[in-house]
Protein backbone atom coordinates (compact mmCIF):
# COMPACT_ATOMS: atom_id res chain seq x y z
CA UNK A 1 0.00 0.00 0.00
CA UNK A 2 2.84 2.38 0.85
CA UNK A 3 4.51 1.96 -2.56
CA UNK A 4 1.21 2.56 -4.31
CA UNK A 5 0.60 5.72 -2.31
CA UNK A 6 4.10 7.08 -2.96
CA UNK A 7 3.82 6.38 -6.67
CA UNK A 8 0.50 8.13 -6.85
CA UNK A 9 1.56 11.16 -4.87
CA UNK A 10 4.43 11.81 -7.28
CA UNK A 11 2.13 11.49 -10.28
CA UNK A 12 -0.57 13.57 -8.64
CA UNK A 13 1.74 16.46 -7.79
CA UNK A 14 3.03 16.63 -11.38
CA UNK A 15 -0.48 16.49 -12.82
CA UNK A 16 -1.75 19.20 -10.50
CA UNK A 17 1.24 21.40 -11.32
CA UNK A 18 0.48 21.14 -15.03
CA UNK A 19 -3.16 21.98 -14.43
CA UNK A 20 -2.24 25.07 -12.43
CA UNK A 21 0.24 26.44 -14.94
CA UNK A 22 -2.02 26.00 -17.95
CA UNK A 23 -5.41 26.72 -16.43
CA UNK A 24 -5.88 29.58 -18.89
CA UNK A 25 -6.34 27.28 -21.89
CA UNK A 26 -9.80 27.51 -23.42
CA UNK A 27 -10.30 23.76 -23.79
CA UNK A 28 -12.95 22.39 -21.43
CA UNK A 29 -12.37 18.87 -20.15
CA UNK A 30 -14.85 16.37 -18.82
CA UNK A 31 -14.19 14.63 -15.50
CA UNK A 32 -14.81 12.07 -15.55
CA UNK A 33 -28.22 -0.17 -26.60
CA UNK A 34 -26.66 -3.55 -26.19
CA UNK A 35 -27.60 -6.90 -24.88
CA UNK A 36 -26.25 -6.85 -21.30
CA UNK A 37 -29.22 -7.34 -18.99
CA UNK A 38 -27.58 -5.83 -15.92
CA UNK A 39 -28.22 -8.76 -13.59
CA UNK A 40 -25.47 -9.95 -11.30
CA UNK A 41 -24.74 -13.54 -10.39
CA UNK A 42 -24.82 -15.03 -6.90
CA UNK A 43 -21.04 -14.83 -6.55
CA UNK A 44 -21.05 -11.09 -7.17
CA UNK A 45 -23.87 -10.16 -4.84
CA UNK A 46 -22.77 -12.65 -2.18
CA UNK A 47 -26.33 -13.69 -1.34
CA UNK A 48 -27.40 -10.09 -0.80
CA UNK A 49 -30.75 -10.92 0.76
CA UNK A 50 -29.02 -12.96 3.45
CA UNK A 51 -26.25 -10.44 4.03
CA UNK A 52 -28.61 -7.52 4.34
CA UNK A 53 -27.94 -6.14 0.87
CA UNK A 54 -24.94 -4.82 -1.05
CA UNK A 55 -24.17 -1.13 -1.53
CA UNK A 56 -22.42 0.16 -4.66
CA UNK A 57 -20.92 3.65 -4.55
CA UNK A 58 -20.72 5.48 -7.90
CA UNK A 59 -18.63 8.65 -7.92
CA UNK A 60 -18.57 11.40 -10.57
CA UNK A 61 -17.80 15.12 -10.82
CA UNK A 62 -20.00 16.37 -13.68
CA UNK A 63 -23.55 16.88 -12.47
CA UNK A 64 -24.83 16.72 -16.05
CA UNK A 65 -24.58 12.94 -15.73
CA UNK A 66 -26.94 12.85 -12.74
CA UNK A 67 -30.21 12.28 -14.66
CA UNK A 68 -28.67 9.43 -16.62
CA UNK A 69 -27.05 7.79 -13.62
CA UNK A 70 -30.33 8.02 -11.72
CA UNK A 71 -32.01 6.06 -14.51
CA UNK A 72 -29.22 3.48 -14.40
CA UNK A 73 -29.50 3.27 -10.62
CA UNK A 74 -33.25 2.66 -10.73
CA UNK A 75 -33.10 0.00 -13.44
CA UNK A 76 -30.04 -1.73 -11.98
CA UNK A 77 -31.67 -1.99 -8.55
CA UNK A 78 -34.82 -3.45 -10.14
CA UNK A 79 -32.77 -6.17 -11.80
CA UNK A 80 -30.71 -6.88 -8.69
CA UNK A 81 -32.90 -7.16 -5.62
CA UNK A 82 -31.03 -6.30 -2.44
CA UNK A 83 -28.55 -4.03 -4.19
CA UNK A 84 -28.46 -0.30 -3.45
CA UNK A 85 -26.64 2.11 -5.76
CA UNK A 86 -25.45 5.32 -4.12
CA UNK A 87 -24.63 8.20 -6.47
CA UNK A 88 -21.95 10.56 -5.21
CA UNK A 89 -21.44 13.78 -7.19
CA UNK A 90 -18.32 15.52 -5.90
CA UNK A 91 -16.08 18.47 -6.74
CA UNK A 92 -13.73 18.02 -9.69
CA UNK A 93 -10.90 19.56 -7.67
CA UNK A 94 -8.33 16.91 -6.72
CA UNK A 95 -10.72 14.32 -8.11
CA UNK A 96 -8.27 11.44 -8.63
CA UNK A 97 -6.31 12.35 -5.49
CA UNK A 98 -9.47 12.06 -3.40
CA UNK A 99 -10.42 8.75 -4.99
CA UNK A 100 -6.97 7.50 -4.04
CA UNK A 101 -7.27 8.78 -0.47
CA UNK A 102 -10.77 7.37 0.00
CA UNK A 103 -9.72 3.98 -1.33
CA UNK A 104 -7.84 3.39 1.91
CA UNK A 105 -10.94 4.08 4.03
CA UNK A 106 -14.45 2.70 4.36
CA UNK A 107 -15.65 5.35 1.90
CA UNK A 108 -14.33 3.51 -1.16
CA UNK A 109 -15.75 4.66 -4.52
CA UNK A 110 -16.51 1.32 -6.15
CA UNK A 111 -16.84 2.75 -9.65
CA UNK A 112 -16.22 6.26 -10.89
CA UNK A 113 -16.48 8.35 -14.04
CA UNK A 114 -13.15 9.57 -15.37
CA UNK A 115 -11.80 11.43 -18.40
CA UNK A 116 -9.62 9.32 -20.66
CA UNK A 117 -6.72 11.75 -20.15
CA UNK A 118 -6.66 10.89 -16.43
CA UNK A 119 -6.63 7.14 -16.93
CA UNK A 120 -2.85 6.72 -16.90
CA UNK A 121 -2.66 8.48 -13.54
CA UNK A 122 -5.52 6.39 -12.18
CA UNK A 123 -4.18 3.12 -13.56
CA UNK A 124 -0.58 3.65 -12.43
CA UNK A 125 -1.91 4.48 -8.97
CA UNK A 126 -3.70 1.12 -8.90
CA UNK A 127 -7.15 2.69 -9.08
CA UNK A 128 -8.48 1.16 -12.32
CA UNK A 129 -9.02 -2.52 -13.10
CA UNK A 130 -8.27 -3.93 -16.53
CA UNK A 131 -11.34 -4.83 -18.57
CA UNK A 132 -11.11 -8.52 -19.47
CA UNK A 133 -14.52 -9.30 -21.01
CA UNK A 134 -13.45 -9.52 -24.67
CA UNK A 135 -16.89 -10.55 -25.94
CA UNK A 136 -18.45 -7.46 -24.35
CA UNK A 137 -15.70 -5.16 -25.60
CA UNK A 138 -15.83 -6.39 -29.20
CA UNK A 139 -19.61 -6.16 -29.31
CA UNK A 140 -19.95 -2.69 -27.82
CA UNK A 141 -17.00 -0.56 -28.94
CA UNK A 142 -15.13 0.70 -31.97
CA UNK A 143 -11.37 1.23 -32.01
CA UNK A 144 -11.23 4.93 -31.16
CA UNK A 145 -13.16 4.43 -27.92
CA UNK A 146 -10.99 1.47 -26.95
CA UNK A 147 -7.74 3.29 -27.70
CA UNK A 148 -8.91 6.34 -25.75
CA UNK A 149 -9.50 4.27 -22.62
CA UNK A 150 -6.48 1.98 -22.89
CA UNK A 151 -3.10 2.30 -21.25
CA UNK A 152 -0.30 0.81 -23.36
CA UNK A 153 -2.76 -1.52 -25.05
CA UNK A 154 -4.75 -2.61 -21.99
CA UNK A 155 -8.34 -1.38 -21.66
CA UNK A 156 -8.62 0.01 -18.13
CA UNK A 157 -12.14 1.50 -18.12
CA UNK A 158 -15.45 1.24 -19.96
CA UNK A 159 -15.95 4.08 -22.50
CA UNK A 160 -19.24 5.81 -21.75
CA UNK A 161 -19.52 9.10 -23.67
CA UNK A 162 -17.50 11.50 -25.76
CA UNK A 163 -17.09 15.15 -26.73
CA UNK A 164 -15.83 16.20 -30.12
CA UNK A 165 -16.50 18.62 -32.99
CA UNK A 166 -18.37 18.04 -36.22
CA UNK A 167 -19.95 19.71 -39.25
CA UNK A 168 -23.54 20.88 -39.16
CA UNK A 169 -25.34 22.28 -42.17
CA UNK A 170 -28.74 23.78 -42.86
CA UNK A 171 -30.70 21.43 -45.14
CA UNK A 172 -32.87 24.33 -46.32
CA UNK A 173 -29.93 25.39 -48.46
CA UNK A 174 -28.18 22.04 -49.00
CA UNK A 175 -30.10 19.18 -50.57
CA UNK A 176 -27.26 16.66 -50.72
CA UNK A 177 -26.96 14.33 -47.73
CA UNK A 178 -23.25 13.59 -47.83
CA UNK A 179 -19.97 13.91 -46.00
CA UNK A 180 -18.53 17.14 -47.36
CA UNK A 181 -14.87 17.99 -47.80
CA UNK A 182 -13.83 21.62 -47.52
CA UNK A 183 -13.16 21.57 -51.26
CA UNK A 184 -16.79 20.58 -51.83
CA UNK A 185 -17.99 23.35 -49.54
CA UNK A 186 -15.89 25.83 -51.53
CA UNK A 187 -17.40 24.49 -54.74
CA UNK A 188 -20.88 24.84 -53.25
CA UNK A 189 -20.17 28.47 -52.36
CA UNK A 190 -19.12 29.16 -55.96
CA UNK A 191 -22.09 27.43 -57.60
CA UNK A 192 -25.03 27.95 -55.23
CA UNK A 193 -27.46 30.67 -56.22
CA UNK A 194 -29.44 32.05 -53.30
CA UNK A 195 -32.66 33.99 -53.69
CA UNK A 196 -32.83 37.60 -52.58
CA UNK A 197 -34.77 36.56 -49.48
CA UNK A 198 -32.15 33.94 -48.64
CA UNK A 199 -29.32 36.40 -49.20
CA UNK A 200 -30.95 38.75 -46.72
CA UNK A 201 -30.56 36.06 -44.03
CA UNK A 202 -27.36 34.18 -44.90
CA UNK A 203 -24.19 35.94 -43.80
CA UNK A 204 -21.74 33.04 -44.06
CA UNK A 205 -21.46 29.97 -46.26
CA UNK A 206 -19.02 28.44 -43.76
CA UNK A 207 -18.18 29.53 -40.24
CA UNK A 208 -16.10 28.28 -37.32
CA UNK A 209 -14.41 29.50 -34.16
CA UNK A 210 -10.69 30.25 -34.36
CA UNK A 211 -9.92 31.13 -30.73
CA UNK A 212 -10.63 27.83 -28.97
CA UNK A 213 -8.29 24.90 -29.68
CA UNK A 214 -11.02 22.34 -29.11
CA UNK A 215 -12.88 23.90 -32.04
CA UNK A 216 -10.01 24.28 -34.52
CA UNK A 217 -7.70 21.39 -33.55
CA UNK A 218 -9.31 19.22 -36.23
CA UNK A 219 -7.81 21.25 -39.06
CA UNK A 220 -4.28 20.06 -38.22
CA UNK A 221 -5.07 17.10 -35.97
CA UNK A 222 -4.75 14.52 -38.74
CA UNK A 223 -0.98 14.86 -38.69
CA UNK A 224 -0.22 15.43 -35.02
CA UNK A 225 1.05 12.49 -32.96
CA UNK A 226 0.97 12.94 -29.20
CA UNK A 227 1.72 9.71 -27.40
CA UNK A 228 0.98 7.23 -30.16
CA UNK A 229 -2.17 5.14 -30.57
CA UNK A 230 -2.97 5.08 -26.86
CA UNK A 231 -1.73 8.58 -26.08
CA UNK A 232 0.72 7.31 -23.46
CA UNK A 233 4.00 6.71 -25.31
CA UNK A 234 6.38 9.62 -24.68
CA UNK A 235 8.68 8.41 -27.48
CA UNK A 236 6.01 9.17 -30.06
CA UNK A 237 5.53 12.87 -30.44
CA UNK A 238 5.36 15.20 -33.43
CA UNK A 239 3.49 18.42 -34.03
CA UNK A 240 5.70 19.78 -36.79
CA UNK A 241 6.07 17.72 -39.96
CA UNK A 242 5.53 18.25 -43.68
CA UNK A 243 1.87 17.18 -43.54
CA UNK A 244 0.96 19.27 -40.49
CA UNK A 245 2.59 22.30 -42.12
CA UNK A 246 0.57 21.66 -45.30
CA UNK A 247 -2.64 21.23 -43.31
CA UNK A 248 -2.02 24.47 -41.41
CA UNK A 249 -1.48 26.24 -44.73
CA UNK A 250 -4.82 24.91 -45.99
CA UNK A 251 -6.42 26.07 -42.74
CA UNK A 252 -5.17 29.61 -43.37
CA UNK A 253 -6.52 29.46 -46.92
CA UNK A 254 -9.97 28.49 -45.62
CA UNK A 255 -9.99 31.32 -43.08
CA UNK A 256 -9.17 33.76 -45.86
CA UNK A 257 -11.51 32.22 -48.47
CA UNK A 258 -14.57 32.31 -46.20
CA UNK A 259 -13.57 35.58 -44.50
CA UNK A 260 -13.88 34.04 -41.05
CA UNK A 261 -13.73 36.51 -38.18
CA UNK A 262 -10.59 35.67 -36.18
CA UNK A 263 -11.91 37.30 -33.02
CA UNK A 264 -15.46 35.90 -32.87
CA UNK A 265 -16.37 33.78 -29.86
CA UNK A 266 -17.73 30.28 -30.21
CA UNK A 267 -21.12 31.42 -28.94
CA UNK A 268 -21.38 33.72 -31.95
CA UNK A 269 -20.81 30.76 -34.29
CA UNK A 270 -23.68 28.86 -32.65
CA UNK A 271 -25.89 31.95 -32.69
CA UNK A 272 -25.38 32.40 -36.44
CA UNK A 273 -26.00 28.69 -36.99
CA UNK A 274 -29.33 28.51 -35.14
CA UNK A 275 -30.35 31.87 -36.61
CA UNK A 276 -29.93 30.56 -40.14
CA UNK A 277 -27.13 33.07 -40.82
CA UNK A 278 -24.53 30.38 -41.54
CA UNK A 279 -25.08 27.39 -43.83
CA UNK A 280 -22.13 25.21 -42.79
CA UNK A 281 -20.55 25.41 -39.32
CA UNK A 282 -18.09 23.52 -37.14
CA UNK A 283 -19.66 23.02 -33.71
CA UNK A 284 -19.13 20.84 -30.64
CA UNK A 285 -21.31 18.13 -29.18
CA UNK A 286 -22.07 20.51 -26.30
CA UNK A 287 -24.19 22.60 -28.69
CA UNK A 288 -26.25 19.78 -30.17
CA UNK A 289 -29.31 20.34 -27.97
CA UNK A 290 -29.39 24.07 -28.72
CA UNK A 291 -29.03 23.50 -32.45
CA UNK A 292 -31.66 20.78 -32.48
CA UNK A 293 -34.10 23.01 -30.57
CA UNK A 294 -33.74 25.88 -33.05
CA UNK A 295 -36.67 24.75 -35.20
CA UNK A 296 -34.49 24.62 -38.32
CA UNK A 297 -33.65 21.40 -40.08
CA UNK A 298 -29.99 20.44 -39.85
CA UNK A 299 -27.83 17.52 -40.82
CA UNK A 300 -24.86 16.44 -38.72
CA UNK A 301 -21.73 15.10 -40.39
CA UNK A 302 -18.14 14.28 -39.56
CA UNK A 303 -15.47 16.97 -39.46
CA UNK A 304 -14.63 17.49 -43.17
CA UNK A 305 -11.29 16.54 -44.71
CA UNK A 306 -9.66 19.26 -46.79
CA UNK A 307 -9.91 17.15 -49.94
CA UNK A 308 -9.39 13.56 -51.06
CA UNK A 309 -5.75 13.54 -49.98
CA UNK A 310 -5.32 15.91 -47.02
CA UNK A 311 -7.23 14.67 -43.98
CA UNK A 312 -8.41 16.16 -40.70
CA UNK A 313 -8.95 14.76 -37.20
CA UNK A 314 -10.91 16.62 -34.50
CA UNK A 315 -9.93 16.42 -30.85
CA UNK A 316 -12.07 14.19 -28.65
CA UNK A 317 -12.42 13.54 -24.94
CA UNK A 318 -13.92 10.25 -23.78
CA UNK A 319 -15.48 9.83 -20.36
CA UNK A 320 -15.27 6.29 -19.06
CA UNK A 321 -16.44 4.23 -16.09
CA UNK A 322 -13.57 2.76 -14.10
CA UNK A 323 -13.87 -0.05 -11.59
CA UNK A 324 -11.80 0.47 -8.45
CA UNK A 325 -9.69 -2.60 -7.52
CA UNK A 326 -10.01 -1.56 -3.87
CA UNK A 327 -13.77 -2.03 -4.00
CA UNK A 328 -15.17 -4.82 -1.84
CA UNK A 329 -17.89 -5.37 -4.45
CA UNK A 330 -15.78 -5.16 -7.60
CA UNK A 331 -17.83 -7.80 -9.45
CA UNK A 332 -20.92 -5.73 -8.76
CA UNK A 333 -19.03 -2.69 -10.00
CA UNK A 334 -18.15 -4.47 -13.25
CA UNK A 335 -21.80 -5.36 -13.75
CA UNK A 336 -22.95 -1.77 -13.18
CA UNK A 337 -20.25 -0.34 -15.48
CA UNK A 338 -21.30 -2.69 -18.26
CA UNK A 339 -24.97 -1.94 -17.64
CA UNK A 340 -24.46 1.83 -17.82
CA UNK A 341 -22.12 1.65 -20.82
CA UNK A 342 -24.20 -0.85 -22.77
CA UNK A 343 -27.81 -1.61 -21.89
CA UNK A 344 -28.83 1.92 -20.91
CA UNK A 345 -26.59 3.87 -23.29
CA UNK A 346 -29.36 4.70 -25.77
CA UNK A 347 -30.86 6.86 -22.97
CA UNK A 348 -27.65 8.85 -22.48
CA UNK A 349 -28.24 11.63 -24.98
CA UNK A 350 -31.84 12.28 -24.02
CA UNK A 351 -31.19 12.14 -20.27
CA UNK A 352 -27.83 13.91 -20.00
CA UNK A 353 -27.15 15.50 -23.39
CA UNK A 354 -24.08 13.28 -23.76
CA UNK A 355 -23.15 11.15 -26.74
CA UNK A 356 -22.71 7.39 -26.16
CA UNK A 357 -19.40 5.75 -27.03
CA UNK A 358 -21.35 2.52 -27.52
CA UNK A 359 -21.38 1.86 -31.27
CA UNK A 360 -24.74 0.07 -31.06
CA UNK A 361 -26.49 3.08 -29.51
CA UNK A 362 -26.08 5.26 -32.61
CA UNK A 363 -27.69 3.00 -35.23
CA UNK A 364 -30.36 4.97 -37.13
CA UNK A 365 -29.91 7.93 -34.77
CA UNK A 366 -29.86 11.45 -36.22
CA UNK A 367 -26.47 11.96 -34.61
CA UNK A 368 -24.80 8.99 -36.32
CA UNK A 369 -22.80 11.51 -38.36
CA UNK A 370 -21.45 12.97 -35.12
CA UNK A 371 -20.34 9.50 -34.11
CA UNK A 372 -18.49 9.30 -37.45
CA UNK A 373 -16.62 12.44 -36.44
CA UNK A 374 -15.69 10.74 -33.17
CA UNK A 375 -14.46 7.73 -35.14
CA UNK A 376 -11.94 9.89 -37.01
CA UNK A 377 -10.97 11.95 -33.97
CA UNK A 378 -7.74 12.14 -32.00
CA UNK A 379 -8.18 11.42 -28.31
CA UNK A 380 -6.76 13.73 -25.69
CA UNK A 381 -3.42 12.27 -24.60
CA UNK A 382 -2.52 10.57 -21.30
CA UNK A 383 1.15 11.60 -21.06
CA UNK A 384 2.69 13.07 -17.95
CA UNK A 385 3.09 16.76 -18.82
CA UNK A 386 1.02 16.04 -21.93
CA UNK A 387 -1.60 18.58 -20.88
CA UNK A 388 0.88 21.33 -21.69
CA UNK A 389 0.81 20.70 -25.43
CA UNK A 390 -2.73 22.01 -25.97
CA UNK A 391 -2.27 25.62 -24.86
CA UNK A 392 1.04 25.63 -26.76
CA UNK A 393 -0.69 24.56 -29.99
CA UNK A 394 -3.45 27.08 -29.33
CA UNK A 395 -0.90 29.87 -28.99
CA UNK A 396 0.97 28.68 -32.10
CA UNK A 397 -2.20 28.72 -34.20
CA UNK A 398 -3.08 32.16 -32.87
CA UNK A 399 0.35 33.45 -33.88
CA UNK A 400 0.09 31.80 -37.30
CA UNK A 401 -3.29 33.45 -37.92
CA UNK A 402 -1.62 36.75 -37.12
CA UNK A 403 1.10 36.28 -39.71
CA UNK A 404 3.85 34.28 -37.98
CA UNK A 405 5.65 31.52 -39.91
CA UNK A 406 3.86 28.15 -39.78
CA UNK A 407 6.92 25.92 -39.52
CA UNK A 408 8.64 28.09 -36.93
CA UNK A 409 5.59 28.14 -34.66
CA UNK A 410 4.98 24.38 -34.88
CA UNK A 411 8.67 23.63 -34.36
CA UNK A 412 8.61 25.67 -31.16
CA UNK A 413 5.88 23.40 -29.79
CA UNK A 414 7.90 20.33 -30.72
CA UNK A 415 11.10 21.65 -29.17
CA UNK A 416 9.50 22.58 -25.85
CA UNK A 417 7.43 19.41 -25.45
CA UNK A 418 10.22 16.99 -26.36
CA UNK A 419 12.28 18.46 -23.53
CA UNK A 420 9.40 17.98 -21.11
CA UNK A 421 8.79 14.39 -22.18
CA UNK A 422 12.39 13.17 -21.83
Amino acid sequence: MGNRMNKFLKLGVMALACTFVFSGCRIKYETGSGETDGTVGESAVESSDKAGGEILHVRYANESYTPYLEICKTEFEKKNQGVSVVLDCVSSENYIVNINNDSTTENVPDVYLVSNSDLSTAYLAGLASKVTNEEFVNRVYDKVALDACSYNGSLVAYPLSYRTTFLVYNSLYVENDENFTFEKIKKYSEEKELTNDQMAVVEKIFNCNLTDLFMNYGFIGGYINIGGVYGSDSEKFTVCNDNSVSATGKYLELVDYFSIDKAQEYGDVVKKTVGGNSIFSIVSTDSFAEIKASGLEFRYKEFPDFDDSLVTSPLSITTAIAVNPYSKVSSLGEAFAQFAADTMSDKLNEAAGMFPANKNAVINKEYSGIYSSYMKSTSKNKLQYGEQVYPLIEIALHNILNGEDIKTELQSVDAYMKKQLK
